[in-house]
């Protein structure tokens, strides 16, 4: 019993040492590359859940539960919000379609919101006729459901995934410039669908 006690203490003391050498080698070189944004808003008119594309909201149901089967096509797809250094923050699209942003834009970050209802292949986005590749381009998708009427992505627990927020970011490019995505569902119909909007 001794010698299992011994054996245990020298563990002990072995992995404290080999923790405390752990935590004072240099932690590796970090890239500081800012790819978050400030977070979006879910109550403007853009982000109210169409019923016609939405049957089952027709039921009062306050979420959409989630169904097993094939994923829907695409059925929208709107810039739902630009935001940059100079504006301050985001400016939230009013109508679908819209053609321009009304505020002026521009500074270090440029940053452009696509509302995407339905599952696509891509999506692949463009600024001034030019293909955004990665790393830049599509940097971030939050899941769309349904909750109380709006496409938001606070989804609770069984909650179906209806579409996606796609961010992309445009930082390096100068005002004005045209943004535009397009994307292909990934079930039949096969459609394909896009959106643009140029940036003031």
């Amino acid at each position: 019993m001794k010698n299992l006690f011994r054996f245990a203490v020298a563990a002990v003391a072995c992995l404290s040492a080999h923790l405390a050498v752990a935590q004072s080698a240099p932690s590796p070189a970090v890239h500081n590359i800012v790819r978050s944004y400030q977070d979006l808003n879910f109550s403007g008119p853009l982000a109210k859940v169409n019923p016609m594309l939405h049957p089952e909201m027709a039921s009062q149901l306050q979420i959409t539960p989630a169904v097993s089967g094939p994923a829907p096509p695409l059925t929208r797809a709107l810039v739902y919000a630009v935001g940059s250094t100079q504006y301050g923050g985001w400016e939230y699209m009013t109508s679908i379609g819209q053609a321009s942003t009304v505020g002026m834009h521009g500074g270090a970050q440029l940053r452009v919101v696509v509302q995407v209802i339905g599952y696509g292949f891509g999506p692949w986005g463009y600024a001034a006729g030019q293909l955004l590749q990665s790393p830049d381009g599509l940097y971030q998708s939050q899941s769309i459901c349904i909750v109380g009427g709006y496409y938001t992505t606070a989804c609770p627990v069984g909650a179906a995934i209806v579409g996606f927020y796609q961010y992309f970011e445009l930082d390096g490019h100068s005002a004005p410039v045209g943004f535009a995505w397009k994307s292909q569902s990934v079930n039949t119909p096969w459609n394909w669908l896009g959106t643009q909007i140029q940036i003031q």
